[in-house]
C-alpha cells in the first residue's frame, strides 16, 4: 500500500478555528456538497466524468465543510491533474491509496459505502450547487477574517506597521478567494463585460487618465496613465530612470494627482533634493555651495514652499524602505489606501538588489526564479488597487548598454517583466553611444511594448518619444525642437 501525504494537507479539525458557539451556526450547504460529487460520479459513469470537474474544478477541497466530502472531492482533483476520467471506482482506489494513523482516507470517509450512496443521490442543478458552497466558504472565511482582525486590534505590544502587516494579510487570504463566488475566470468575464456594455450604453464619461505632464509620452499612452496598468521603463545605471519618476511625480503632483512615492534606492531627503532641483530648475551643487544668484534664491525657496505644500496637503507621500517583501509593499499599500487614498504609485525602482523575498523562503536559488515571483507580486498589486503603477528596472549587460541595442530581453526579469507590465519603454541617450548624435540633451523613449495600443510606426520600427534631458537638474521634458523621424508633439 502506498501511503499518500495529501491527508494531511487539509486538516478539517483546522478548518475553522471559531469558538463553540460561532462553530454551531458555522455556514454551510453539505446537501449541495453532496450534490456536487454525486452529479461527477454520476457524469463519471457515463465516462463524463472529467468533463464534468473541468466546470468546477475552480472549487477547493478546503471549500467543503465536513471532512469526508473535501477528502472525495481531493480524491477526484488528484485523478483530474493526472489526466484521469473520474468515477465511482478510480475515486475509491484513489482514496485507498491515502493513509493516515493505519487508515486510509476510505475509511476516514465512511468506506466503499459512502461513495456508491453518493451516487444513489439524484443530481439537481451544479451550478446553484457550486454557488451554495462557494457562498458558506466564502462566510466561514469572512468569520475567520472578523476573528483575526479583533485579535489584531486587542494586541497593544504590537506596533502600527506590525498591525498594519497582519490585518493587510488577513484581508488578502479573505479577497484571493473571492473569484470562487463568480463560478470562474467565466463568469469574471461575463460581468465585465455587461458592465462595459451598461458603461458604453450611459452617459457616462470614458474613464479619466491620469496625464504624465509629458505632451509625447500622453499621446502615445492616449491621454496619460491608465488605472490598474503597470508602466515600466528600463535604462543603464546612471541613465536617468529615477530622474524620470522624480519627473512624472511632479507632474502629476501638480496636476492634483495623489501620488504614492516607494523610494527603495534612496533615503527620503534625497529624493526631496532631487524633486527641489526639478522644480527650482537650479543645480543641486549650487544650491549646496550656497553660490545662488537672487533669482535662483527665489526659486529654491518657491520649490521648497511648493513641495511642503504638496505633503501637507496629503497629496504626496514618499516612503522609505530598505529591500522590502512584496508582503512588506502591499501592507503600505493597505495602509495609506485607507488613510489617504492614492492615484499613482510609482516604485523607484525594481531589481534583484532592491527588492527581497521571505527571509524563511530557500525557493531563490536563482535570479529567474526570483524575478518571476517579484513581478508576479507587482502585478497582483496593480490588479488590486485603482491606481496607475509606474516603475523602472535596469539594463545590466554592459554590451548591449554601450551600443545602445537594448530591448526589453535585456531588462530584470525580461520575460515576467514584460508579462506583467502594461507597457514598456526603453531610456536611450543616442550621444553616448552614437557619434553622429550632436545633441546630448535630445534623448528618447523607445516603445517595447504597449498593451493598450501600438509600439510601431507605420514602417514597423518602435515608436519613439523624444524628450529633453537636462543632467544638471536631473530632470525631462519635452523635446520641442524638430528631430528627424520624431513623434510631433
Amino acid at each position: 500500500m502506498v501511503t499518500a501525504n495529501w491527508l494531511n494537507e487539509n486538516n478539517w479539525s483546522q478548518q475553522i478555528n471559531l469558538n463553540q458557539q460561532v462553530i454551531q451556526i458555522a455556514p454551510s450547504a453539505p446537501d449541495s456538497e453532496q450534490q456536487i460529487l454525486s452529479a461527477i460520479l454520476a457524469a463519471g459513469s457515463l465516462g463524463k466524468g472529467r468533463e464534468t470537474f473541468s466546470k468546477i474544478n475552480h472549487l477547493k477541497p478546503q471549500d467543503f465543510f465536513l471532512r469526508q466530502h473535501g477528502f472525495v472531492y481531493r480524491a477526484m482533483l488528484r485523478l483530474f491533474d493526472r489526466g484521469s476520467e473520474i468515477d465511482a471506482t478510480l475515486v475509491i482506489n484513489e482514496l485507498k491509496l491515502a493513509v493516515n494513523k493505519e487508515q486510509t482516507a476510505l475509511d476516514q470517509v465512511g468506506g466503499e459505502g459512502f461513495i456508491y450512496q453518493l451516487t444513489s443521490i439524484a443530481p439537481s442543478n451544479l451550478e446553484s450547487h457550486v454557488q451554495a458552497v462557494c457562498k458558506a466558504s466564502y462566510q466561514r472565511n469572512l468569520i475567520r477574517f472578523g476573528q483575526d482582525v479583533i485579535t489584531i486590534g486587542s494586541q497593544n505590544r504590537l506596533e502600527l506597521s506590525e498591525m498594519v502587516e497582519k490585518s493587510a494579510s488577513a484581508f488578502h487570504s479573505v479577497t484571493s478567494q473571492m473569484g470562487n463566488l463568480t463560478g470562474g475566470d467565466e463568469a469574471v468575464l461575463y460581468d465585465a463585460l455587461s458592465a462595459e456594455v451598461e458603461r458604453l450604453n450611459s452617459d457616462e464619461p470614458p474613464p479619466t487618465r491620469i496625464s504624465s505632464g509629458f505632451g509625447g509620452l500622453n499621446t502615445v499612452i492616449d491621454g496619460g496613465f491608465r488605472r490598474n496598468s503597470l508602466y515600466l521603463f528600463a535604462a543603464p545605471s546612471g541613465w536617468g530612470k529615477s530622474a524620470l519618476l522624480a519627473s512624472l511625480a511632479v507632474n502629476m503632483l501638480r496636476a492634483g494627482q495623489r501620488v504614492l512615492f516607494f523610494s527603495w534606492e534612496m533615503d527620503i531627503q534625497r529624493v526631496l533634493w532631487r524633486m527641489m532641483t526639478i522644480v527650482a530648475g537650479v543645480e543641486w551643487q549650487r544650491i549646496e555651495k550656497k553660490t545662488l544668484t537672487p533669482d535662483e534664491t527665489k526659486r529654491v525657496h518657491d520649490a521648497i514652499q511648493e513641495l511642503q505644500g504638496l505633503q501637507a496637503s496629503k497629496l504626496f507621500t514618499i516612503i522609505r524602505q530598505n529591500h522590502p517583501t512584496p508582503q512588506q509593499i502591499r501592507s503600505k499599500l493597505e495602509e495609506h489606501r485607507f488613510q489617504s487614498g492614492f492615484d499613482a504609485v510609482i516604485m523607484d525602482y525594481v531589481d534583484r538588489r532592491t527588492i527581497g523575498m521571505p527571509s524563511s523562503s530557500n525557493r531563490y536559488s536563482n535570479e529567474e526564479k526570483q524575478a518571476s515571483d517579484v513581478w508576479e507580486a507587482i502585478r497582483g498589486m496593480k490588479d488590486t488597487y485603482d491606481a496607475a503603477f509606474i516603475t523602472a528596472t535596469q539594463i545590466n549587460r554592459d554590451g548591449v548598454k554601450r551600443q545602445g541595442n537594448y530591448t526589453g530581453e535585456h531588462i530584470f526579469g525580461s520575460s515576467a517583466a514584460k508579462n506583467a507590465s502594461d507597457f514598456v519603454g526603453l531610456i536611450k541617450h543616442p550621444a553616448r553611444y552614437d557619434d553622429a548624435w550632436d545633441n546630448e540633451e535630445c534623448v528618447f523613449i523607445e516603445i517595447d511594448k504597449y498593451r493598450d495600443g501600438t509600439s510601431t510606426d507605420n514602417k514597423g520600427n518602435p515608436l519613439k518619444i523624444y524628450m529633453k534631458w537636462e543632467p544638471h537638474y536631473t530632470r525631462f521634458s519635452d523635446w520641442r525642437q524638430p528631430v528627424p523621424g520624431a513623434l510631433t508633439l
